[in-house]
């Protein structure tokens, strides 16, 4: 085996190192490419450093705290992290041959010779029943179903009751059937321990138990479904679900993956009670304040809930947590009067929060949500703490992964996002995080296939179509938006349809008056100014192109703290700032007027030595302006 480098335990940067051998495969580390017999495929860049690592001790134990050391630049980072590397290389070594990765109990790994591994495994493209799905994504495994996050104490015990019907009715009997499978099913792959009983007296004493029932009118299918926590009789949730009797079919799926997503959230809060106690009364106010907004899709009154709860009960963590957490997501529904208010409210209650449970991982990413994104250093500096103080937490990783895809690190958010949903993989919200990274990376063909498995659990979920239109207008992929743009119908889709062909057209003729004249409307949606945007600096129209640029991404830079916080209290939520990270606005990033475009958010965190990935291995010409305002 050649050895990638010659000095080891420095840090690894890519950039610097030659490429080498592994078993049957070559690997290039600047590019990332791994050739091997049969196949050619791109790993992630943590993937590369580890195995870099792994090769330079050959046949040697290699221990967890010099892989963090080498390849994370000392970060901190959870254990799960670590394992989701090690295990993708472990399937890249099965598809490359010739080595293999062993686990050292209480140290570390060893990379191993194994002359007589195969040398050729075909990528497989699995697709099993019941909609879960296993994705070979950017030269590793990623796994939405497989091996599940290993159930901890912390979880709660689920058993499922039959759901009652119209037993004399075929239709409603396999509705119900179906329904109680699916429901299982789904909440195992959240890693719950889950036992199908058949009376709520039983032997199991399950911390939640779910029972429901099926009825049929004349044009369509409902089933009510309501999740009950045993010891103080809390409703934890509860929804009626209905579907025309011809797309009935797709019911037990929908309901399933929405029980299992919705207990996600109840269960985080009935965890922090267990660890950090208070009045049942509290938790079911809040569960039940929950459920009904699950249920409604009324947030805004589970804020109001919480802001009344909160100031009552000081020491209780989970009103404090809920205040907090629902004051920063309903922020932008608020009257405009009602904000700074909402806002105090919810730092004063996030502070009092980390007091009563520093060790609650999730408290610490509640500070982001209450500050403008000015303040983006402070924010990941936060979440890096939640992580340290706990590493199995749901959500943090996730917000962190969101929050590093904004400031254009999108392999390390890829990699985040990848442990967030492998904790939560039904959440309609990473799934479509997930759809959105794998767009703007380039693999296309996986995101098609995530995208229409989370539409069959979540045919109503918005966010997941504007998630991938907009991961594929920052690739800048118009055949592919194209495509997509037929594909779905109605007003899913968010984008002026009309005036996104026509600028498609001008594009692709290099017309720049055809491009300005279909961009010239001021009432366009925020994804069709995007498209404008950056096919107009692609044709050399900048003028025009920062102009619709700095409508889309108002300044929030001040001359003052104070008019910063009235700025962002105006606007508090925006269109992405990920996508000027994008390979799509590489020509805007040419241009002396994008660090000024920038200079509010970006500009202040890449100076600080947090880079963004278009700096890195082949650095583009802005970003000597990075290194030198840090000088």
């Amino acid at each position: 085996m050649d050895v990638a480098a010659t000095t080891p335990n420095r840090r690894i940067d890519l950039a610097g190192e030659a490429a080498f051998r592994v078993g049957a495969a070559t690997i290039d580390p600047v590019s990332r490419d791994a050739s091997f017999e049969g196949g050619k495929e791109r790993l992630q860049p943590q993937n590369v450093k580890v195995l870099i690592a792994l090769s330079q001790k050959t046949g040697e134990a290699v221990r967890r705290e010099e892989l963090i050391e080498r390849c994370w630049d000392g970060r901190i980072v959870g254990e799960d992290v670590i394992n989701r590397s090690i295990s993708t290389l472990r399937q890249f070594a099965k598809r490359a041959g010739g080595f293999a990765i062993e686990t050292v109990p209480r140290c570390g790994y060893r990379l191993i010779e194994a002359p007589g591994a195969a040398r050729k495994i075909r990528a497989r493209w699995l697709a099993a029943a019941g909609g879960a799905a296993v994705l070979a994504v950017a030269g590793g495994w990623y796994v939405l179903d497989g091996p599940r996050p290993p159930t901890s104490a912390d979880m709660p015990t689920i058993a499922v009751l039959p759901l009652t019907e119209d037993s004399s009715n075929r239709e409603t009997h396999d509705v119900a059937g179906a329904t109680r499978a699916a429901l299982s099913y789904a909440l195992t792959q959240g890693g719950y321990p889950v036992a199908l009983v058949e009376k709520p007296a039983s032997k199991l004493q399950p911390d939640l138990l779910i029972s429901g029932d099926v009825q049929r009118t004349a044009s369509s299918i409902s089933a009510f479904v309501r999740v009950e926590e045993t010891r103080d009789g809390i409703i934890v949730y509860s929804h009626r679900f209905e579907a025309d009797r011809s797309s009935a079919g797709g019911l037990p799926d929908q309901i399933g993956a929405s029980v299992a997503a919705n207990l996600s959230s109840a269960a985080r809060l009935m965890n922090l009670d267990r660890r950090h106690p208070s009045d049942p009364a509290v938790l079911a106010q809040i569960l039940n304040a929950g459920s009904l907004a699950a249920d409604s899709g009324d947030d805004l009154h589970a804020y109001e809930v919480a802001r009344q709860l909160a100031p009552r009960t000081p020491n209780s963590a989970v009103a404090q947590f809920s205040l907090a957490s629902e004051a920063g997501d309903a922020l932008a529904e608020l009257p405009r009067d009602q904000r700074p208010a909402a806002v105090a409210a919810g730092r004063a209650a996030a502070s009092r929060l980390l007091k009563l449970a520093p060790d609650f991982g999730d408290a610490y990413g509640l500070w982001c949500g209450l500050h403008s994104s000015a303040y983006l250093t402070q924010c990941e500096d936060q979440m890096r703490r939640g992580i340290a103080a706990d590493p199995n937490a749901v959500s943090v990783a996730g917000d962190l992964g969101m929050l590093l895809n904004a400031v254009g690190r999108v392999d390390e958010a890829f990699e985040l996002d990848q442990v967030s949903l492998a904790k939560d993989p039904l959440n309609p919200a990473k799934l479509a995080k997930m759809v959105r990274l794998l767009e703007e990376e380039g693999y296309a063909p996986a995101a098609d296939r995530l995208f229409r498995q989370a539409v069959r659990w979540w045919p109503d979920y918005r966010a997941l179509y504007w998630s991938r239109l907009v991961g594929i207008e920052a690739r800048g992929d118009y055949a592919e938006l194209e495509r997509y743009e037929r594909e779905v119908d109605g007003d899913k889709l968010p984008l002026d349809r009309a005036v996104a062909a026509e600028v498609i057209a001008a594009a692709r003729a290099r017309d720049r008056a055809g491009a300005g004249r279909a961009c010239a409307s001021d009432r366009l949606r925020w994804t069709t100014q995007f498209l404008c945007v950056t096919a107009l600096a692609d044709l050399g129209e900048l003028d025009r192109s920062f102009a619709m640029a700095d409508t889309l991404f108002p300044s929030l830079r001040t001359r003052n703290a104070a008019d910063e916080e009235r700025a962002w209290l105006d606007q508090p939520s925006a269109f992405s700032i990920a996508v000027l990270s994008s390979p799509a606005a590489a020509s805007l990033r040419r241009d002396p007027r994008f660090l000024r475009l920038v200079d509010d958010a970006l500009l202040p965190y890449w100076r600080g030595g947090r880079l963004p990935d278009f700096c890195r291995a082949k650095p583009e010409p802005v970003c000597a302006s990075f290194v030198r305002g840090r000088a």
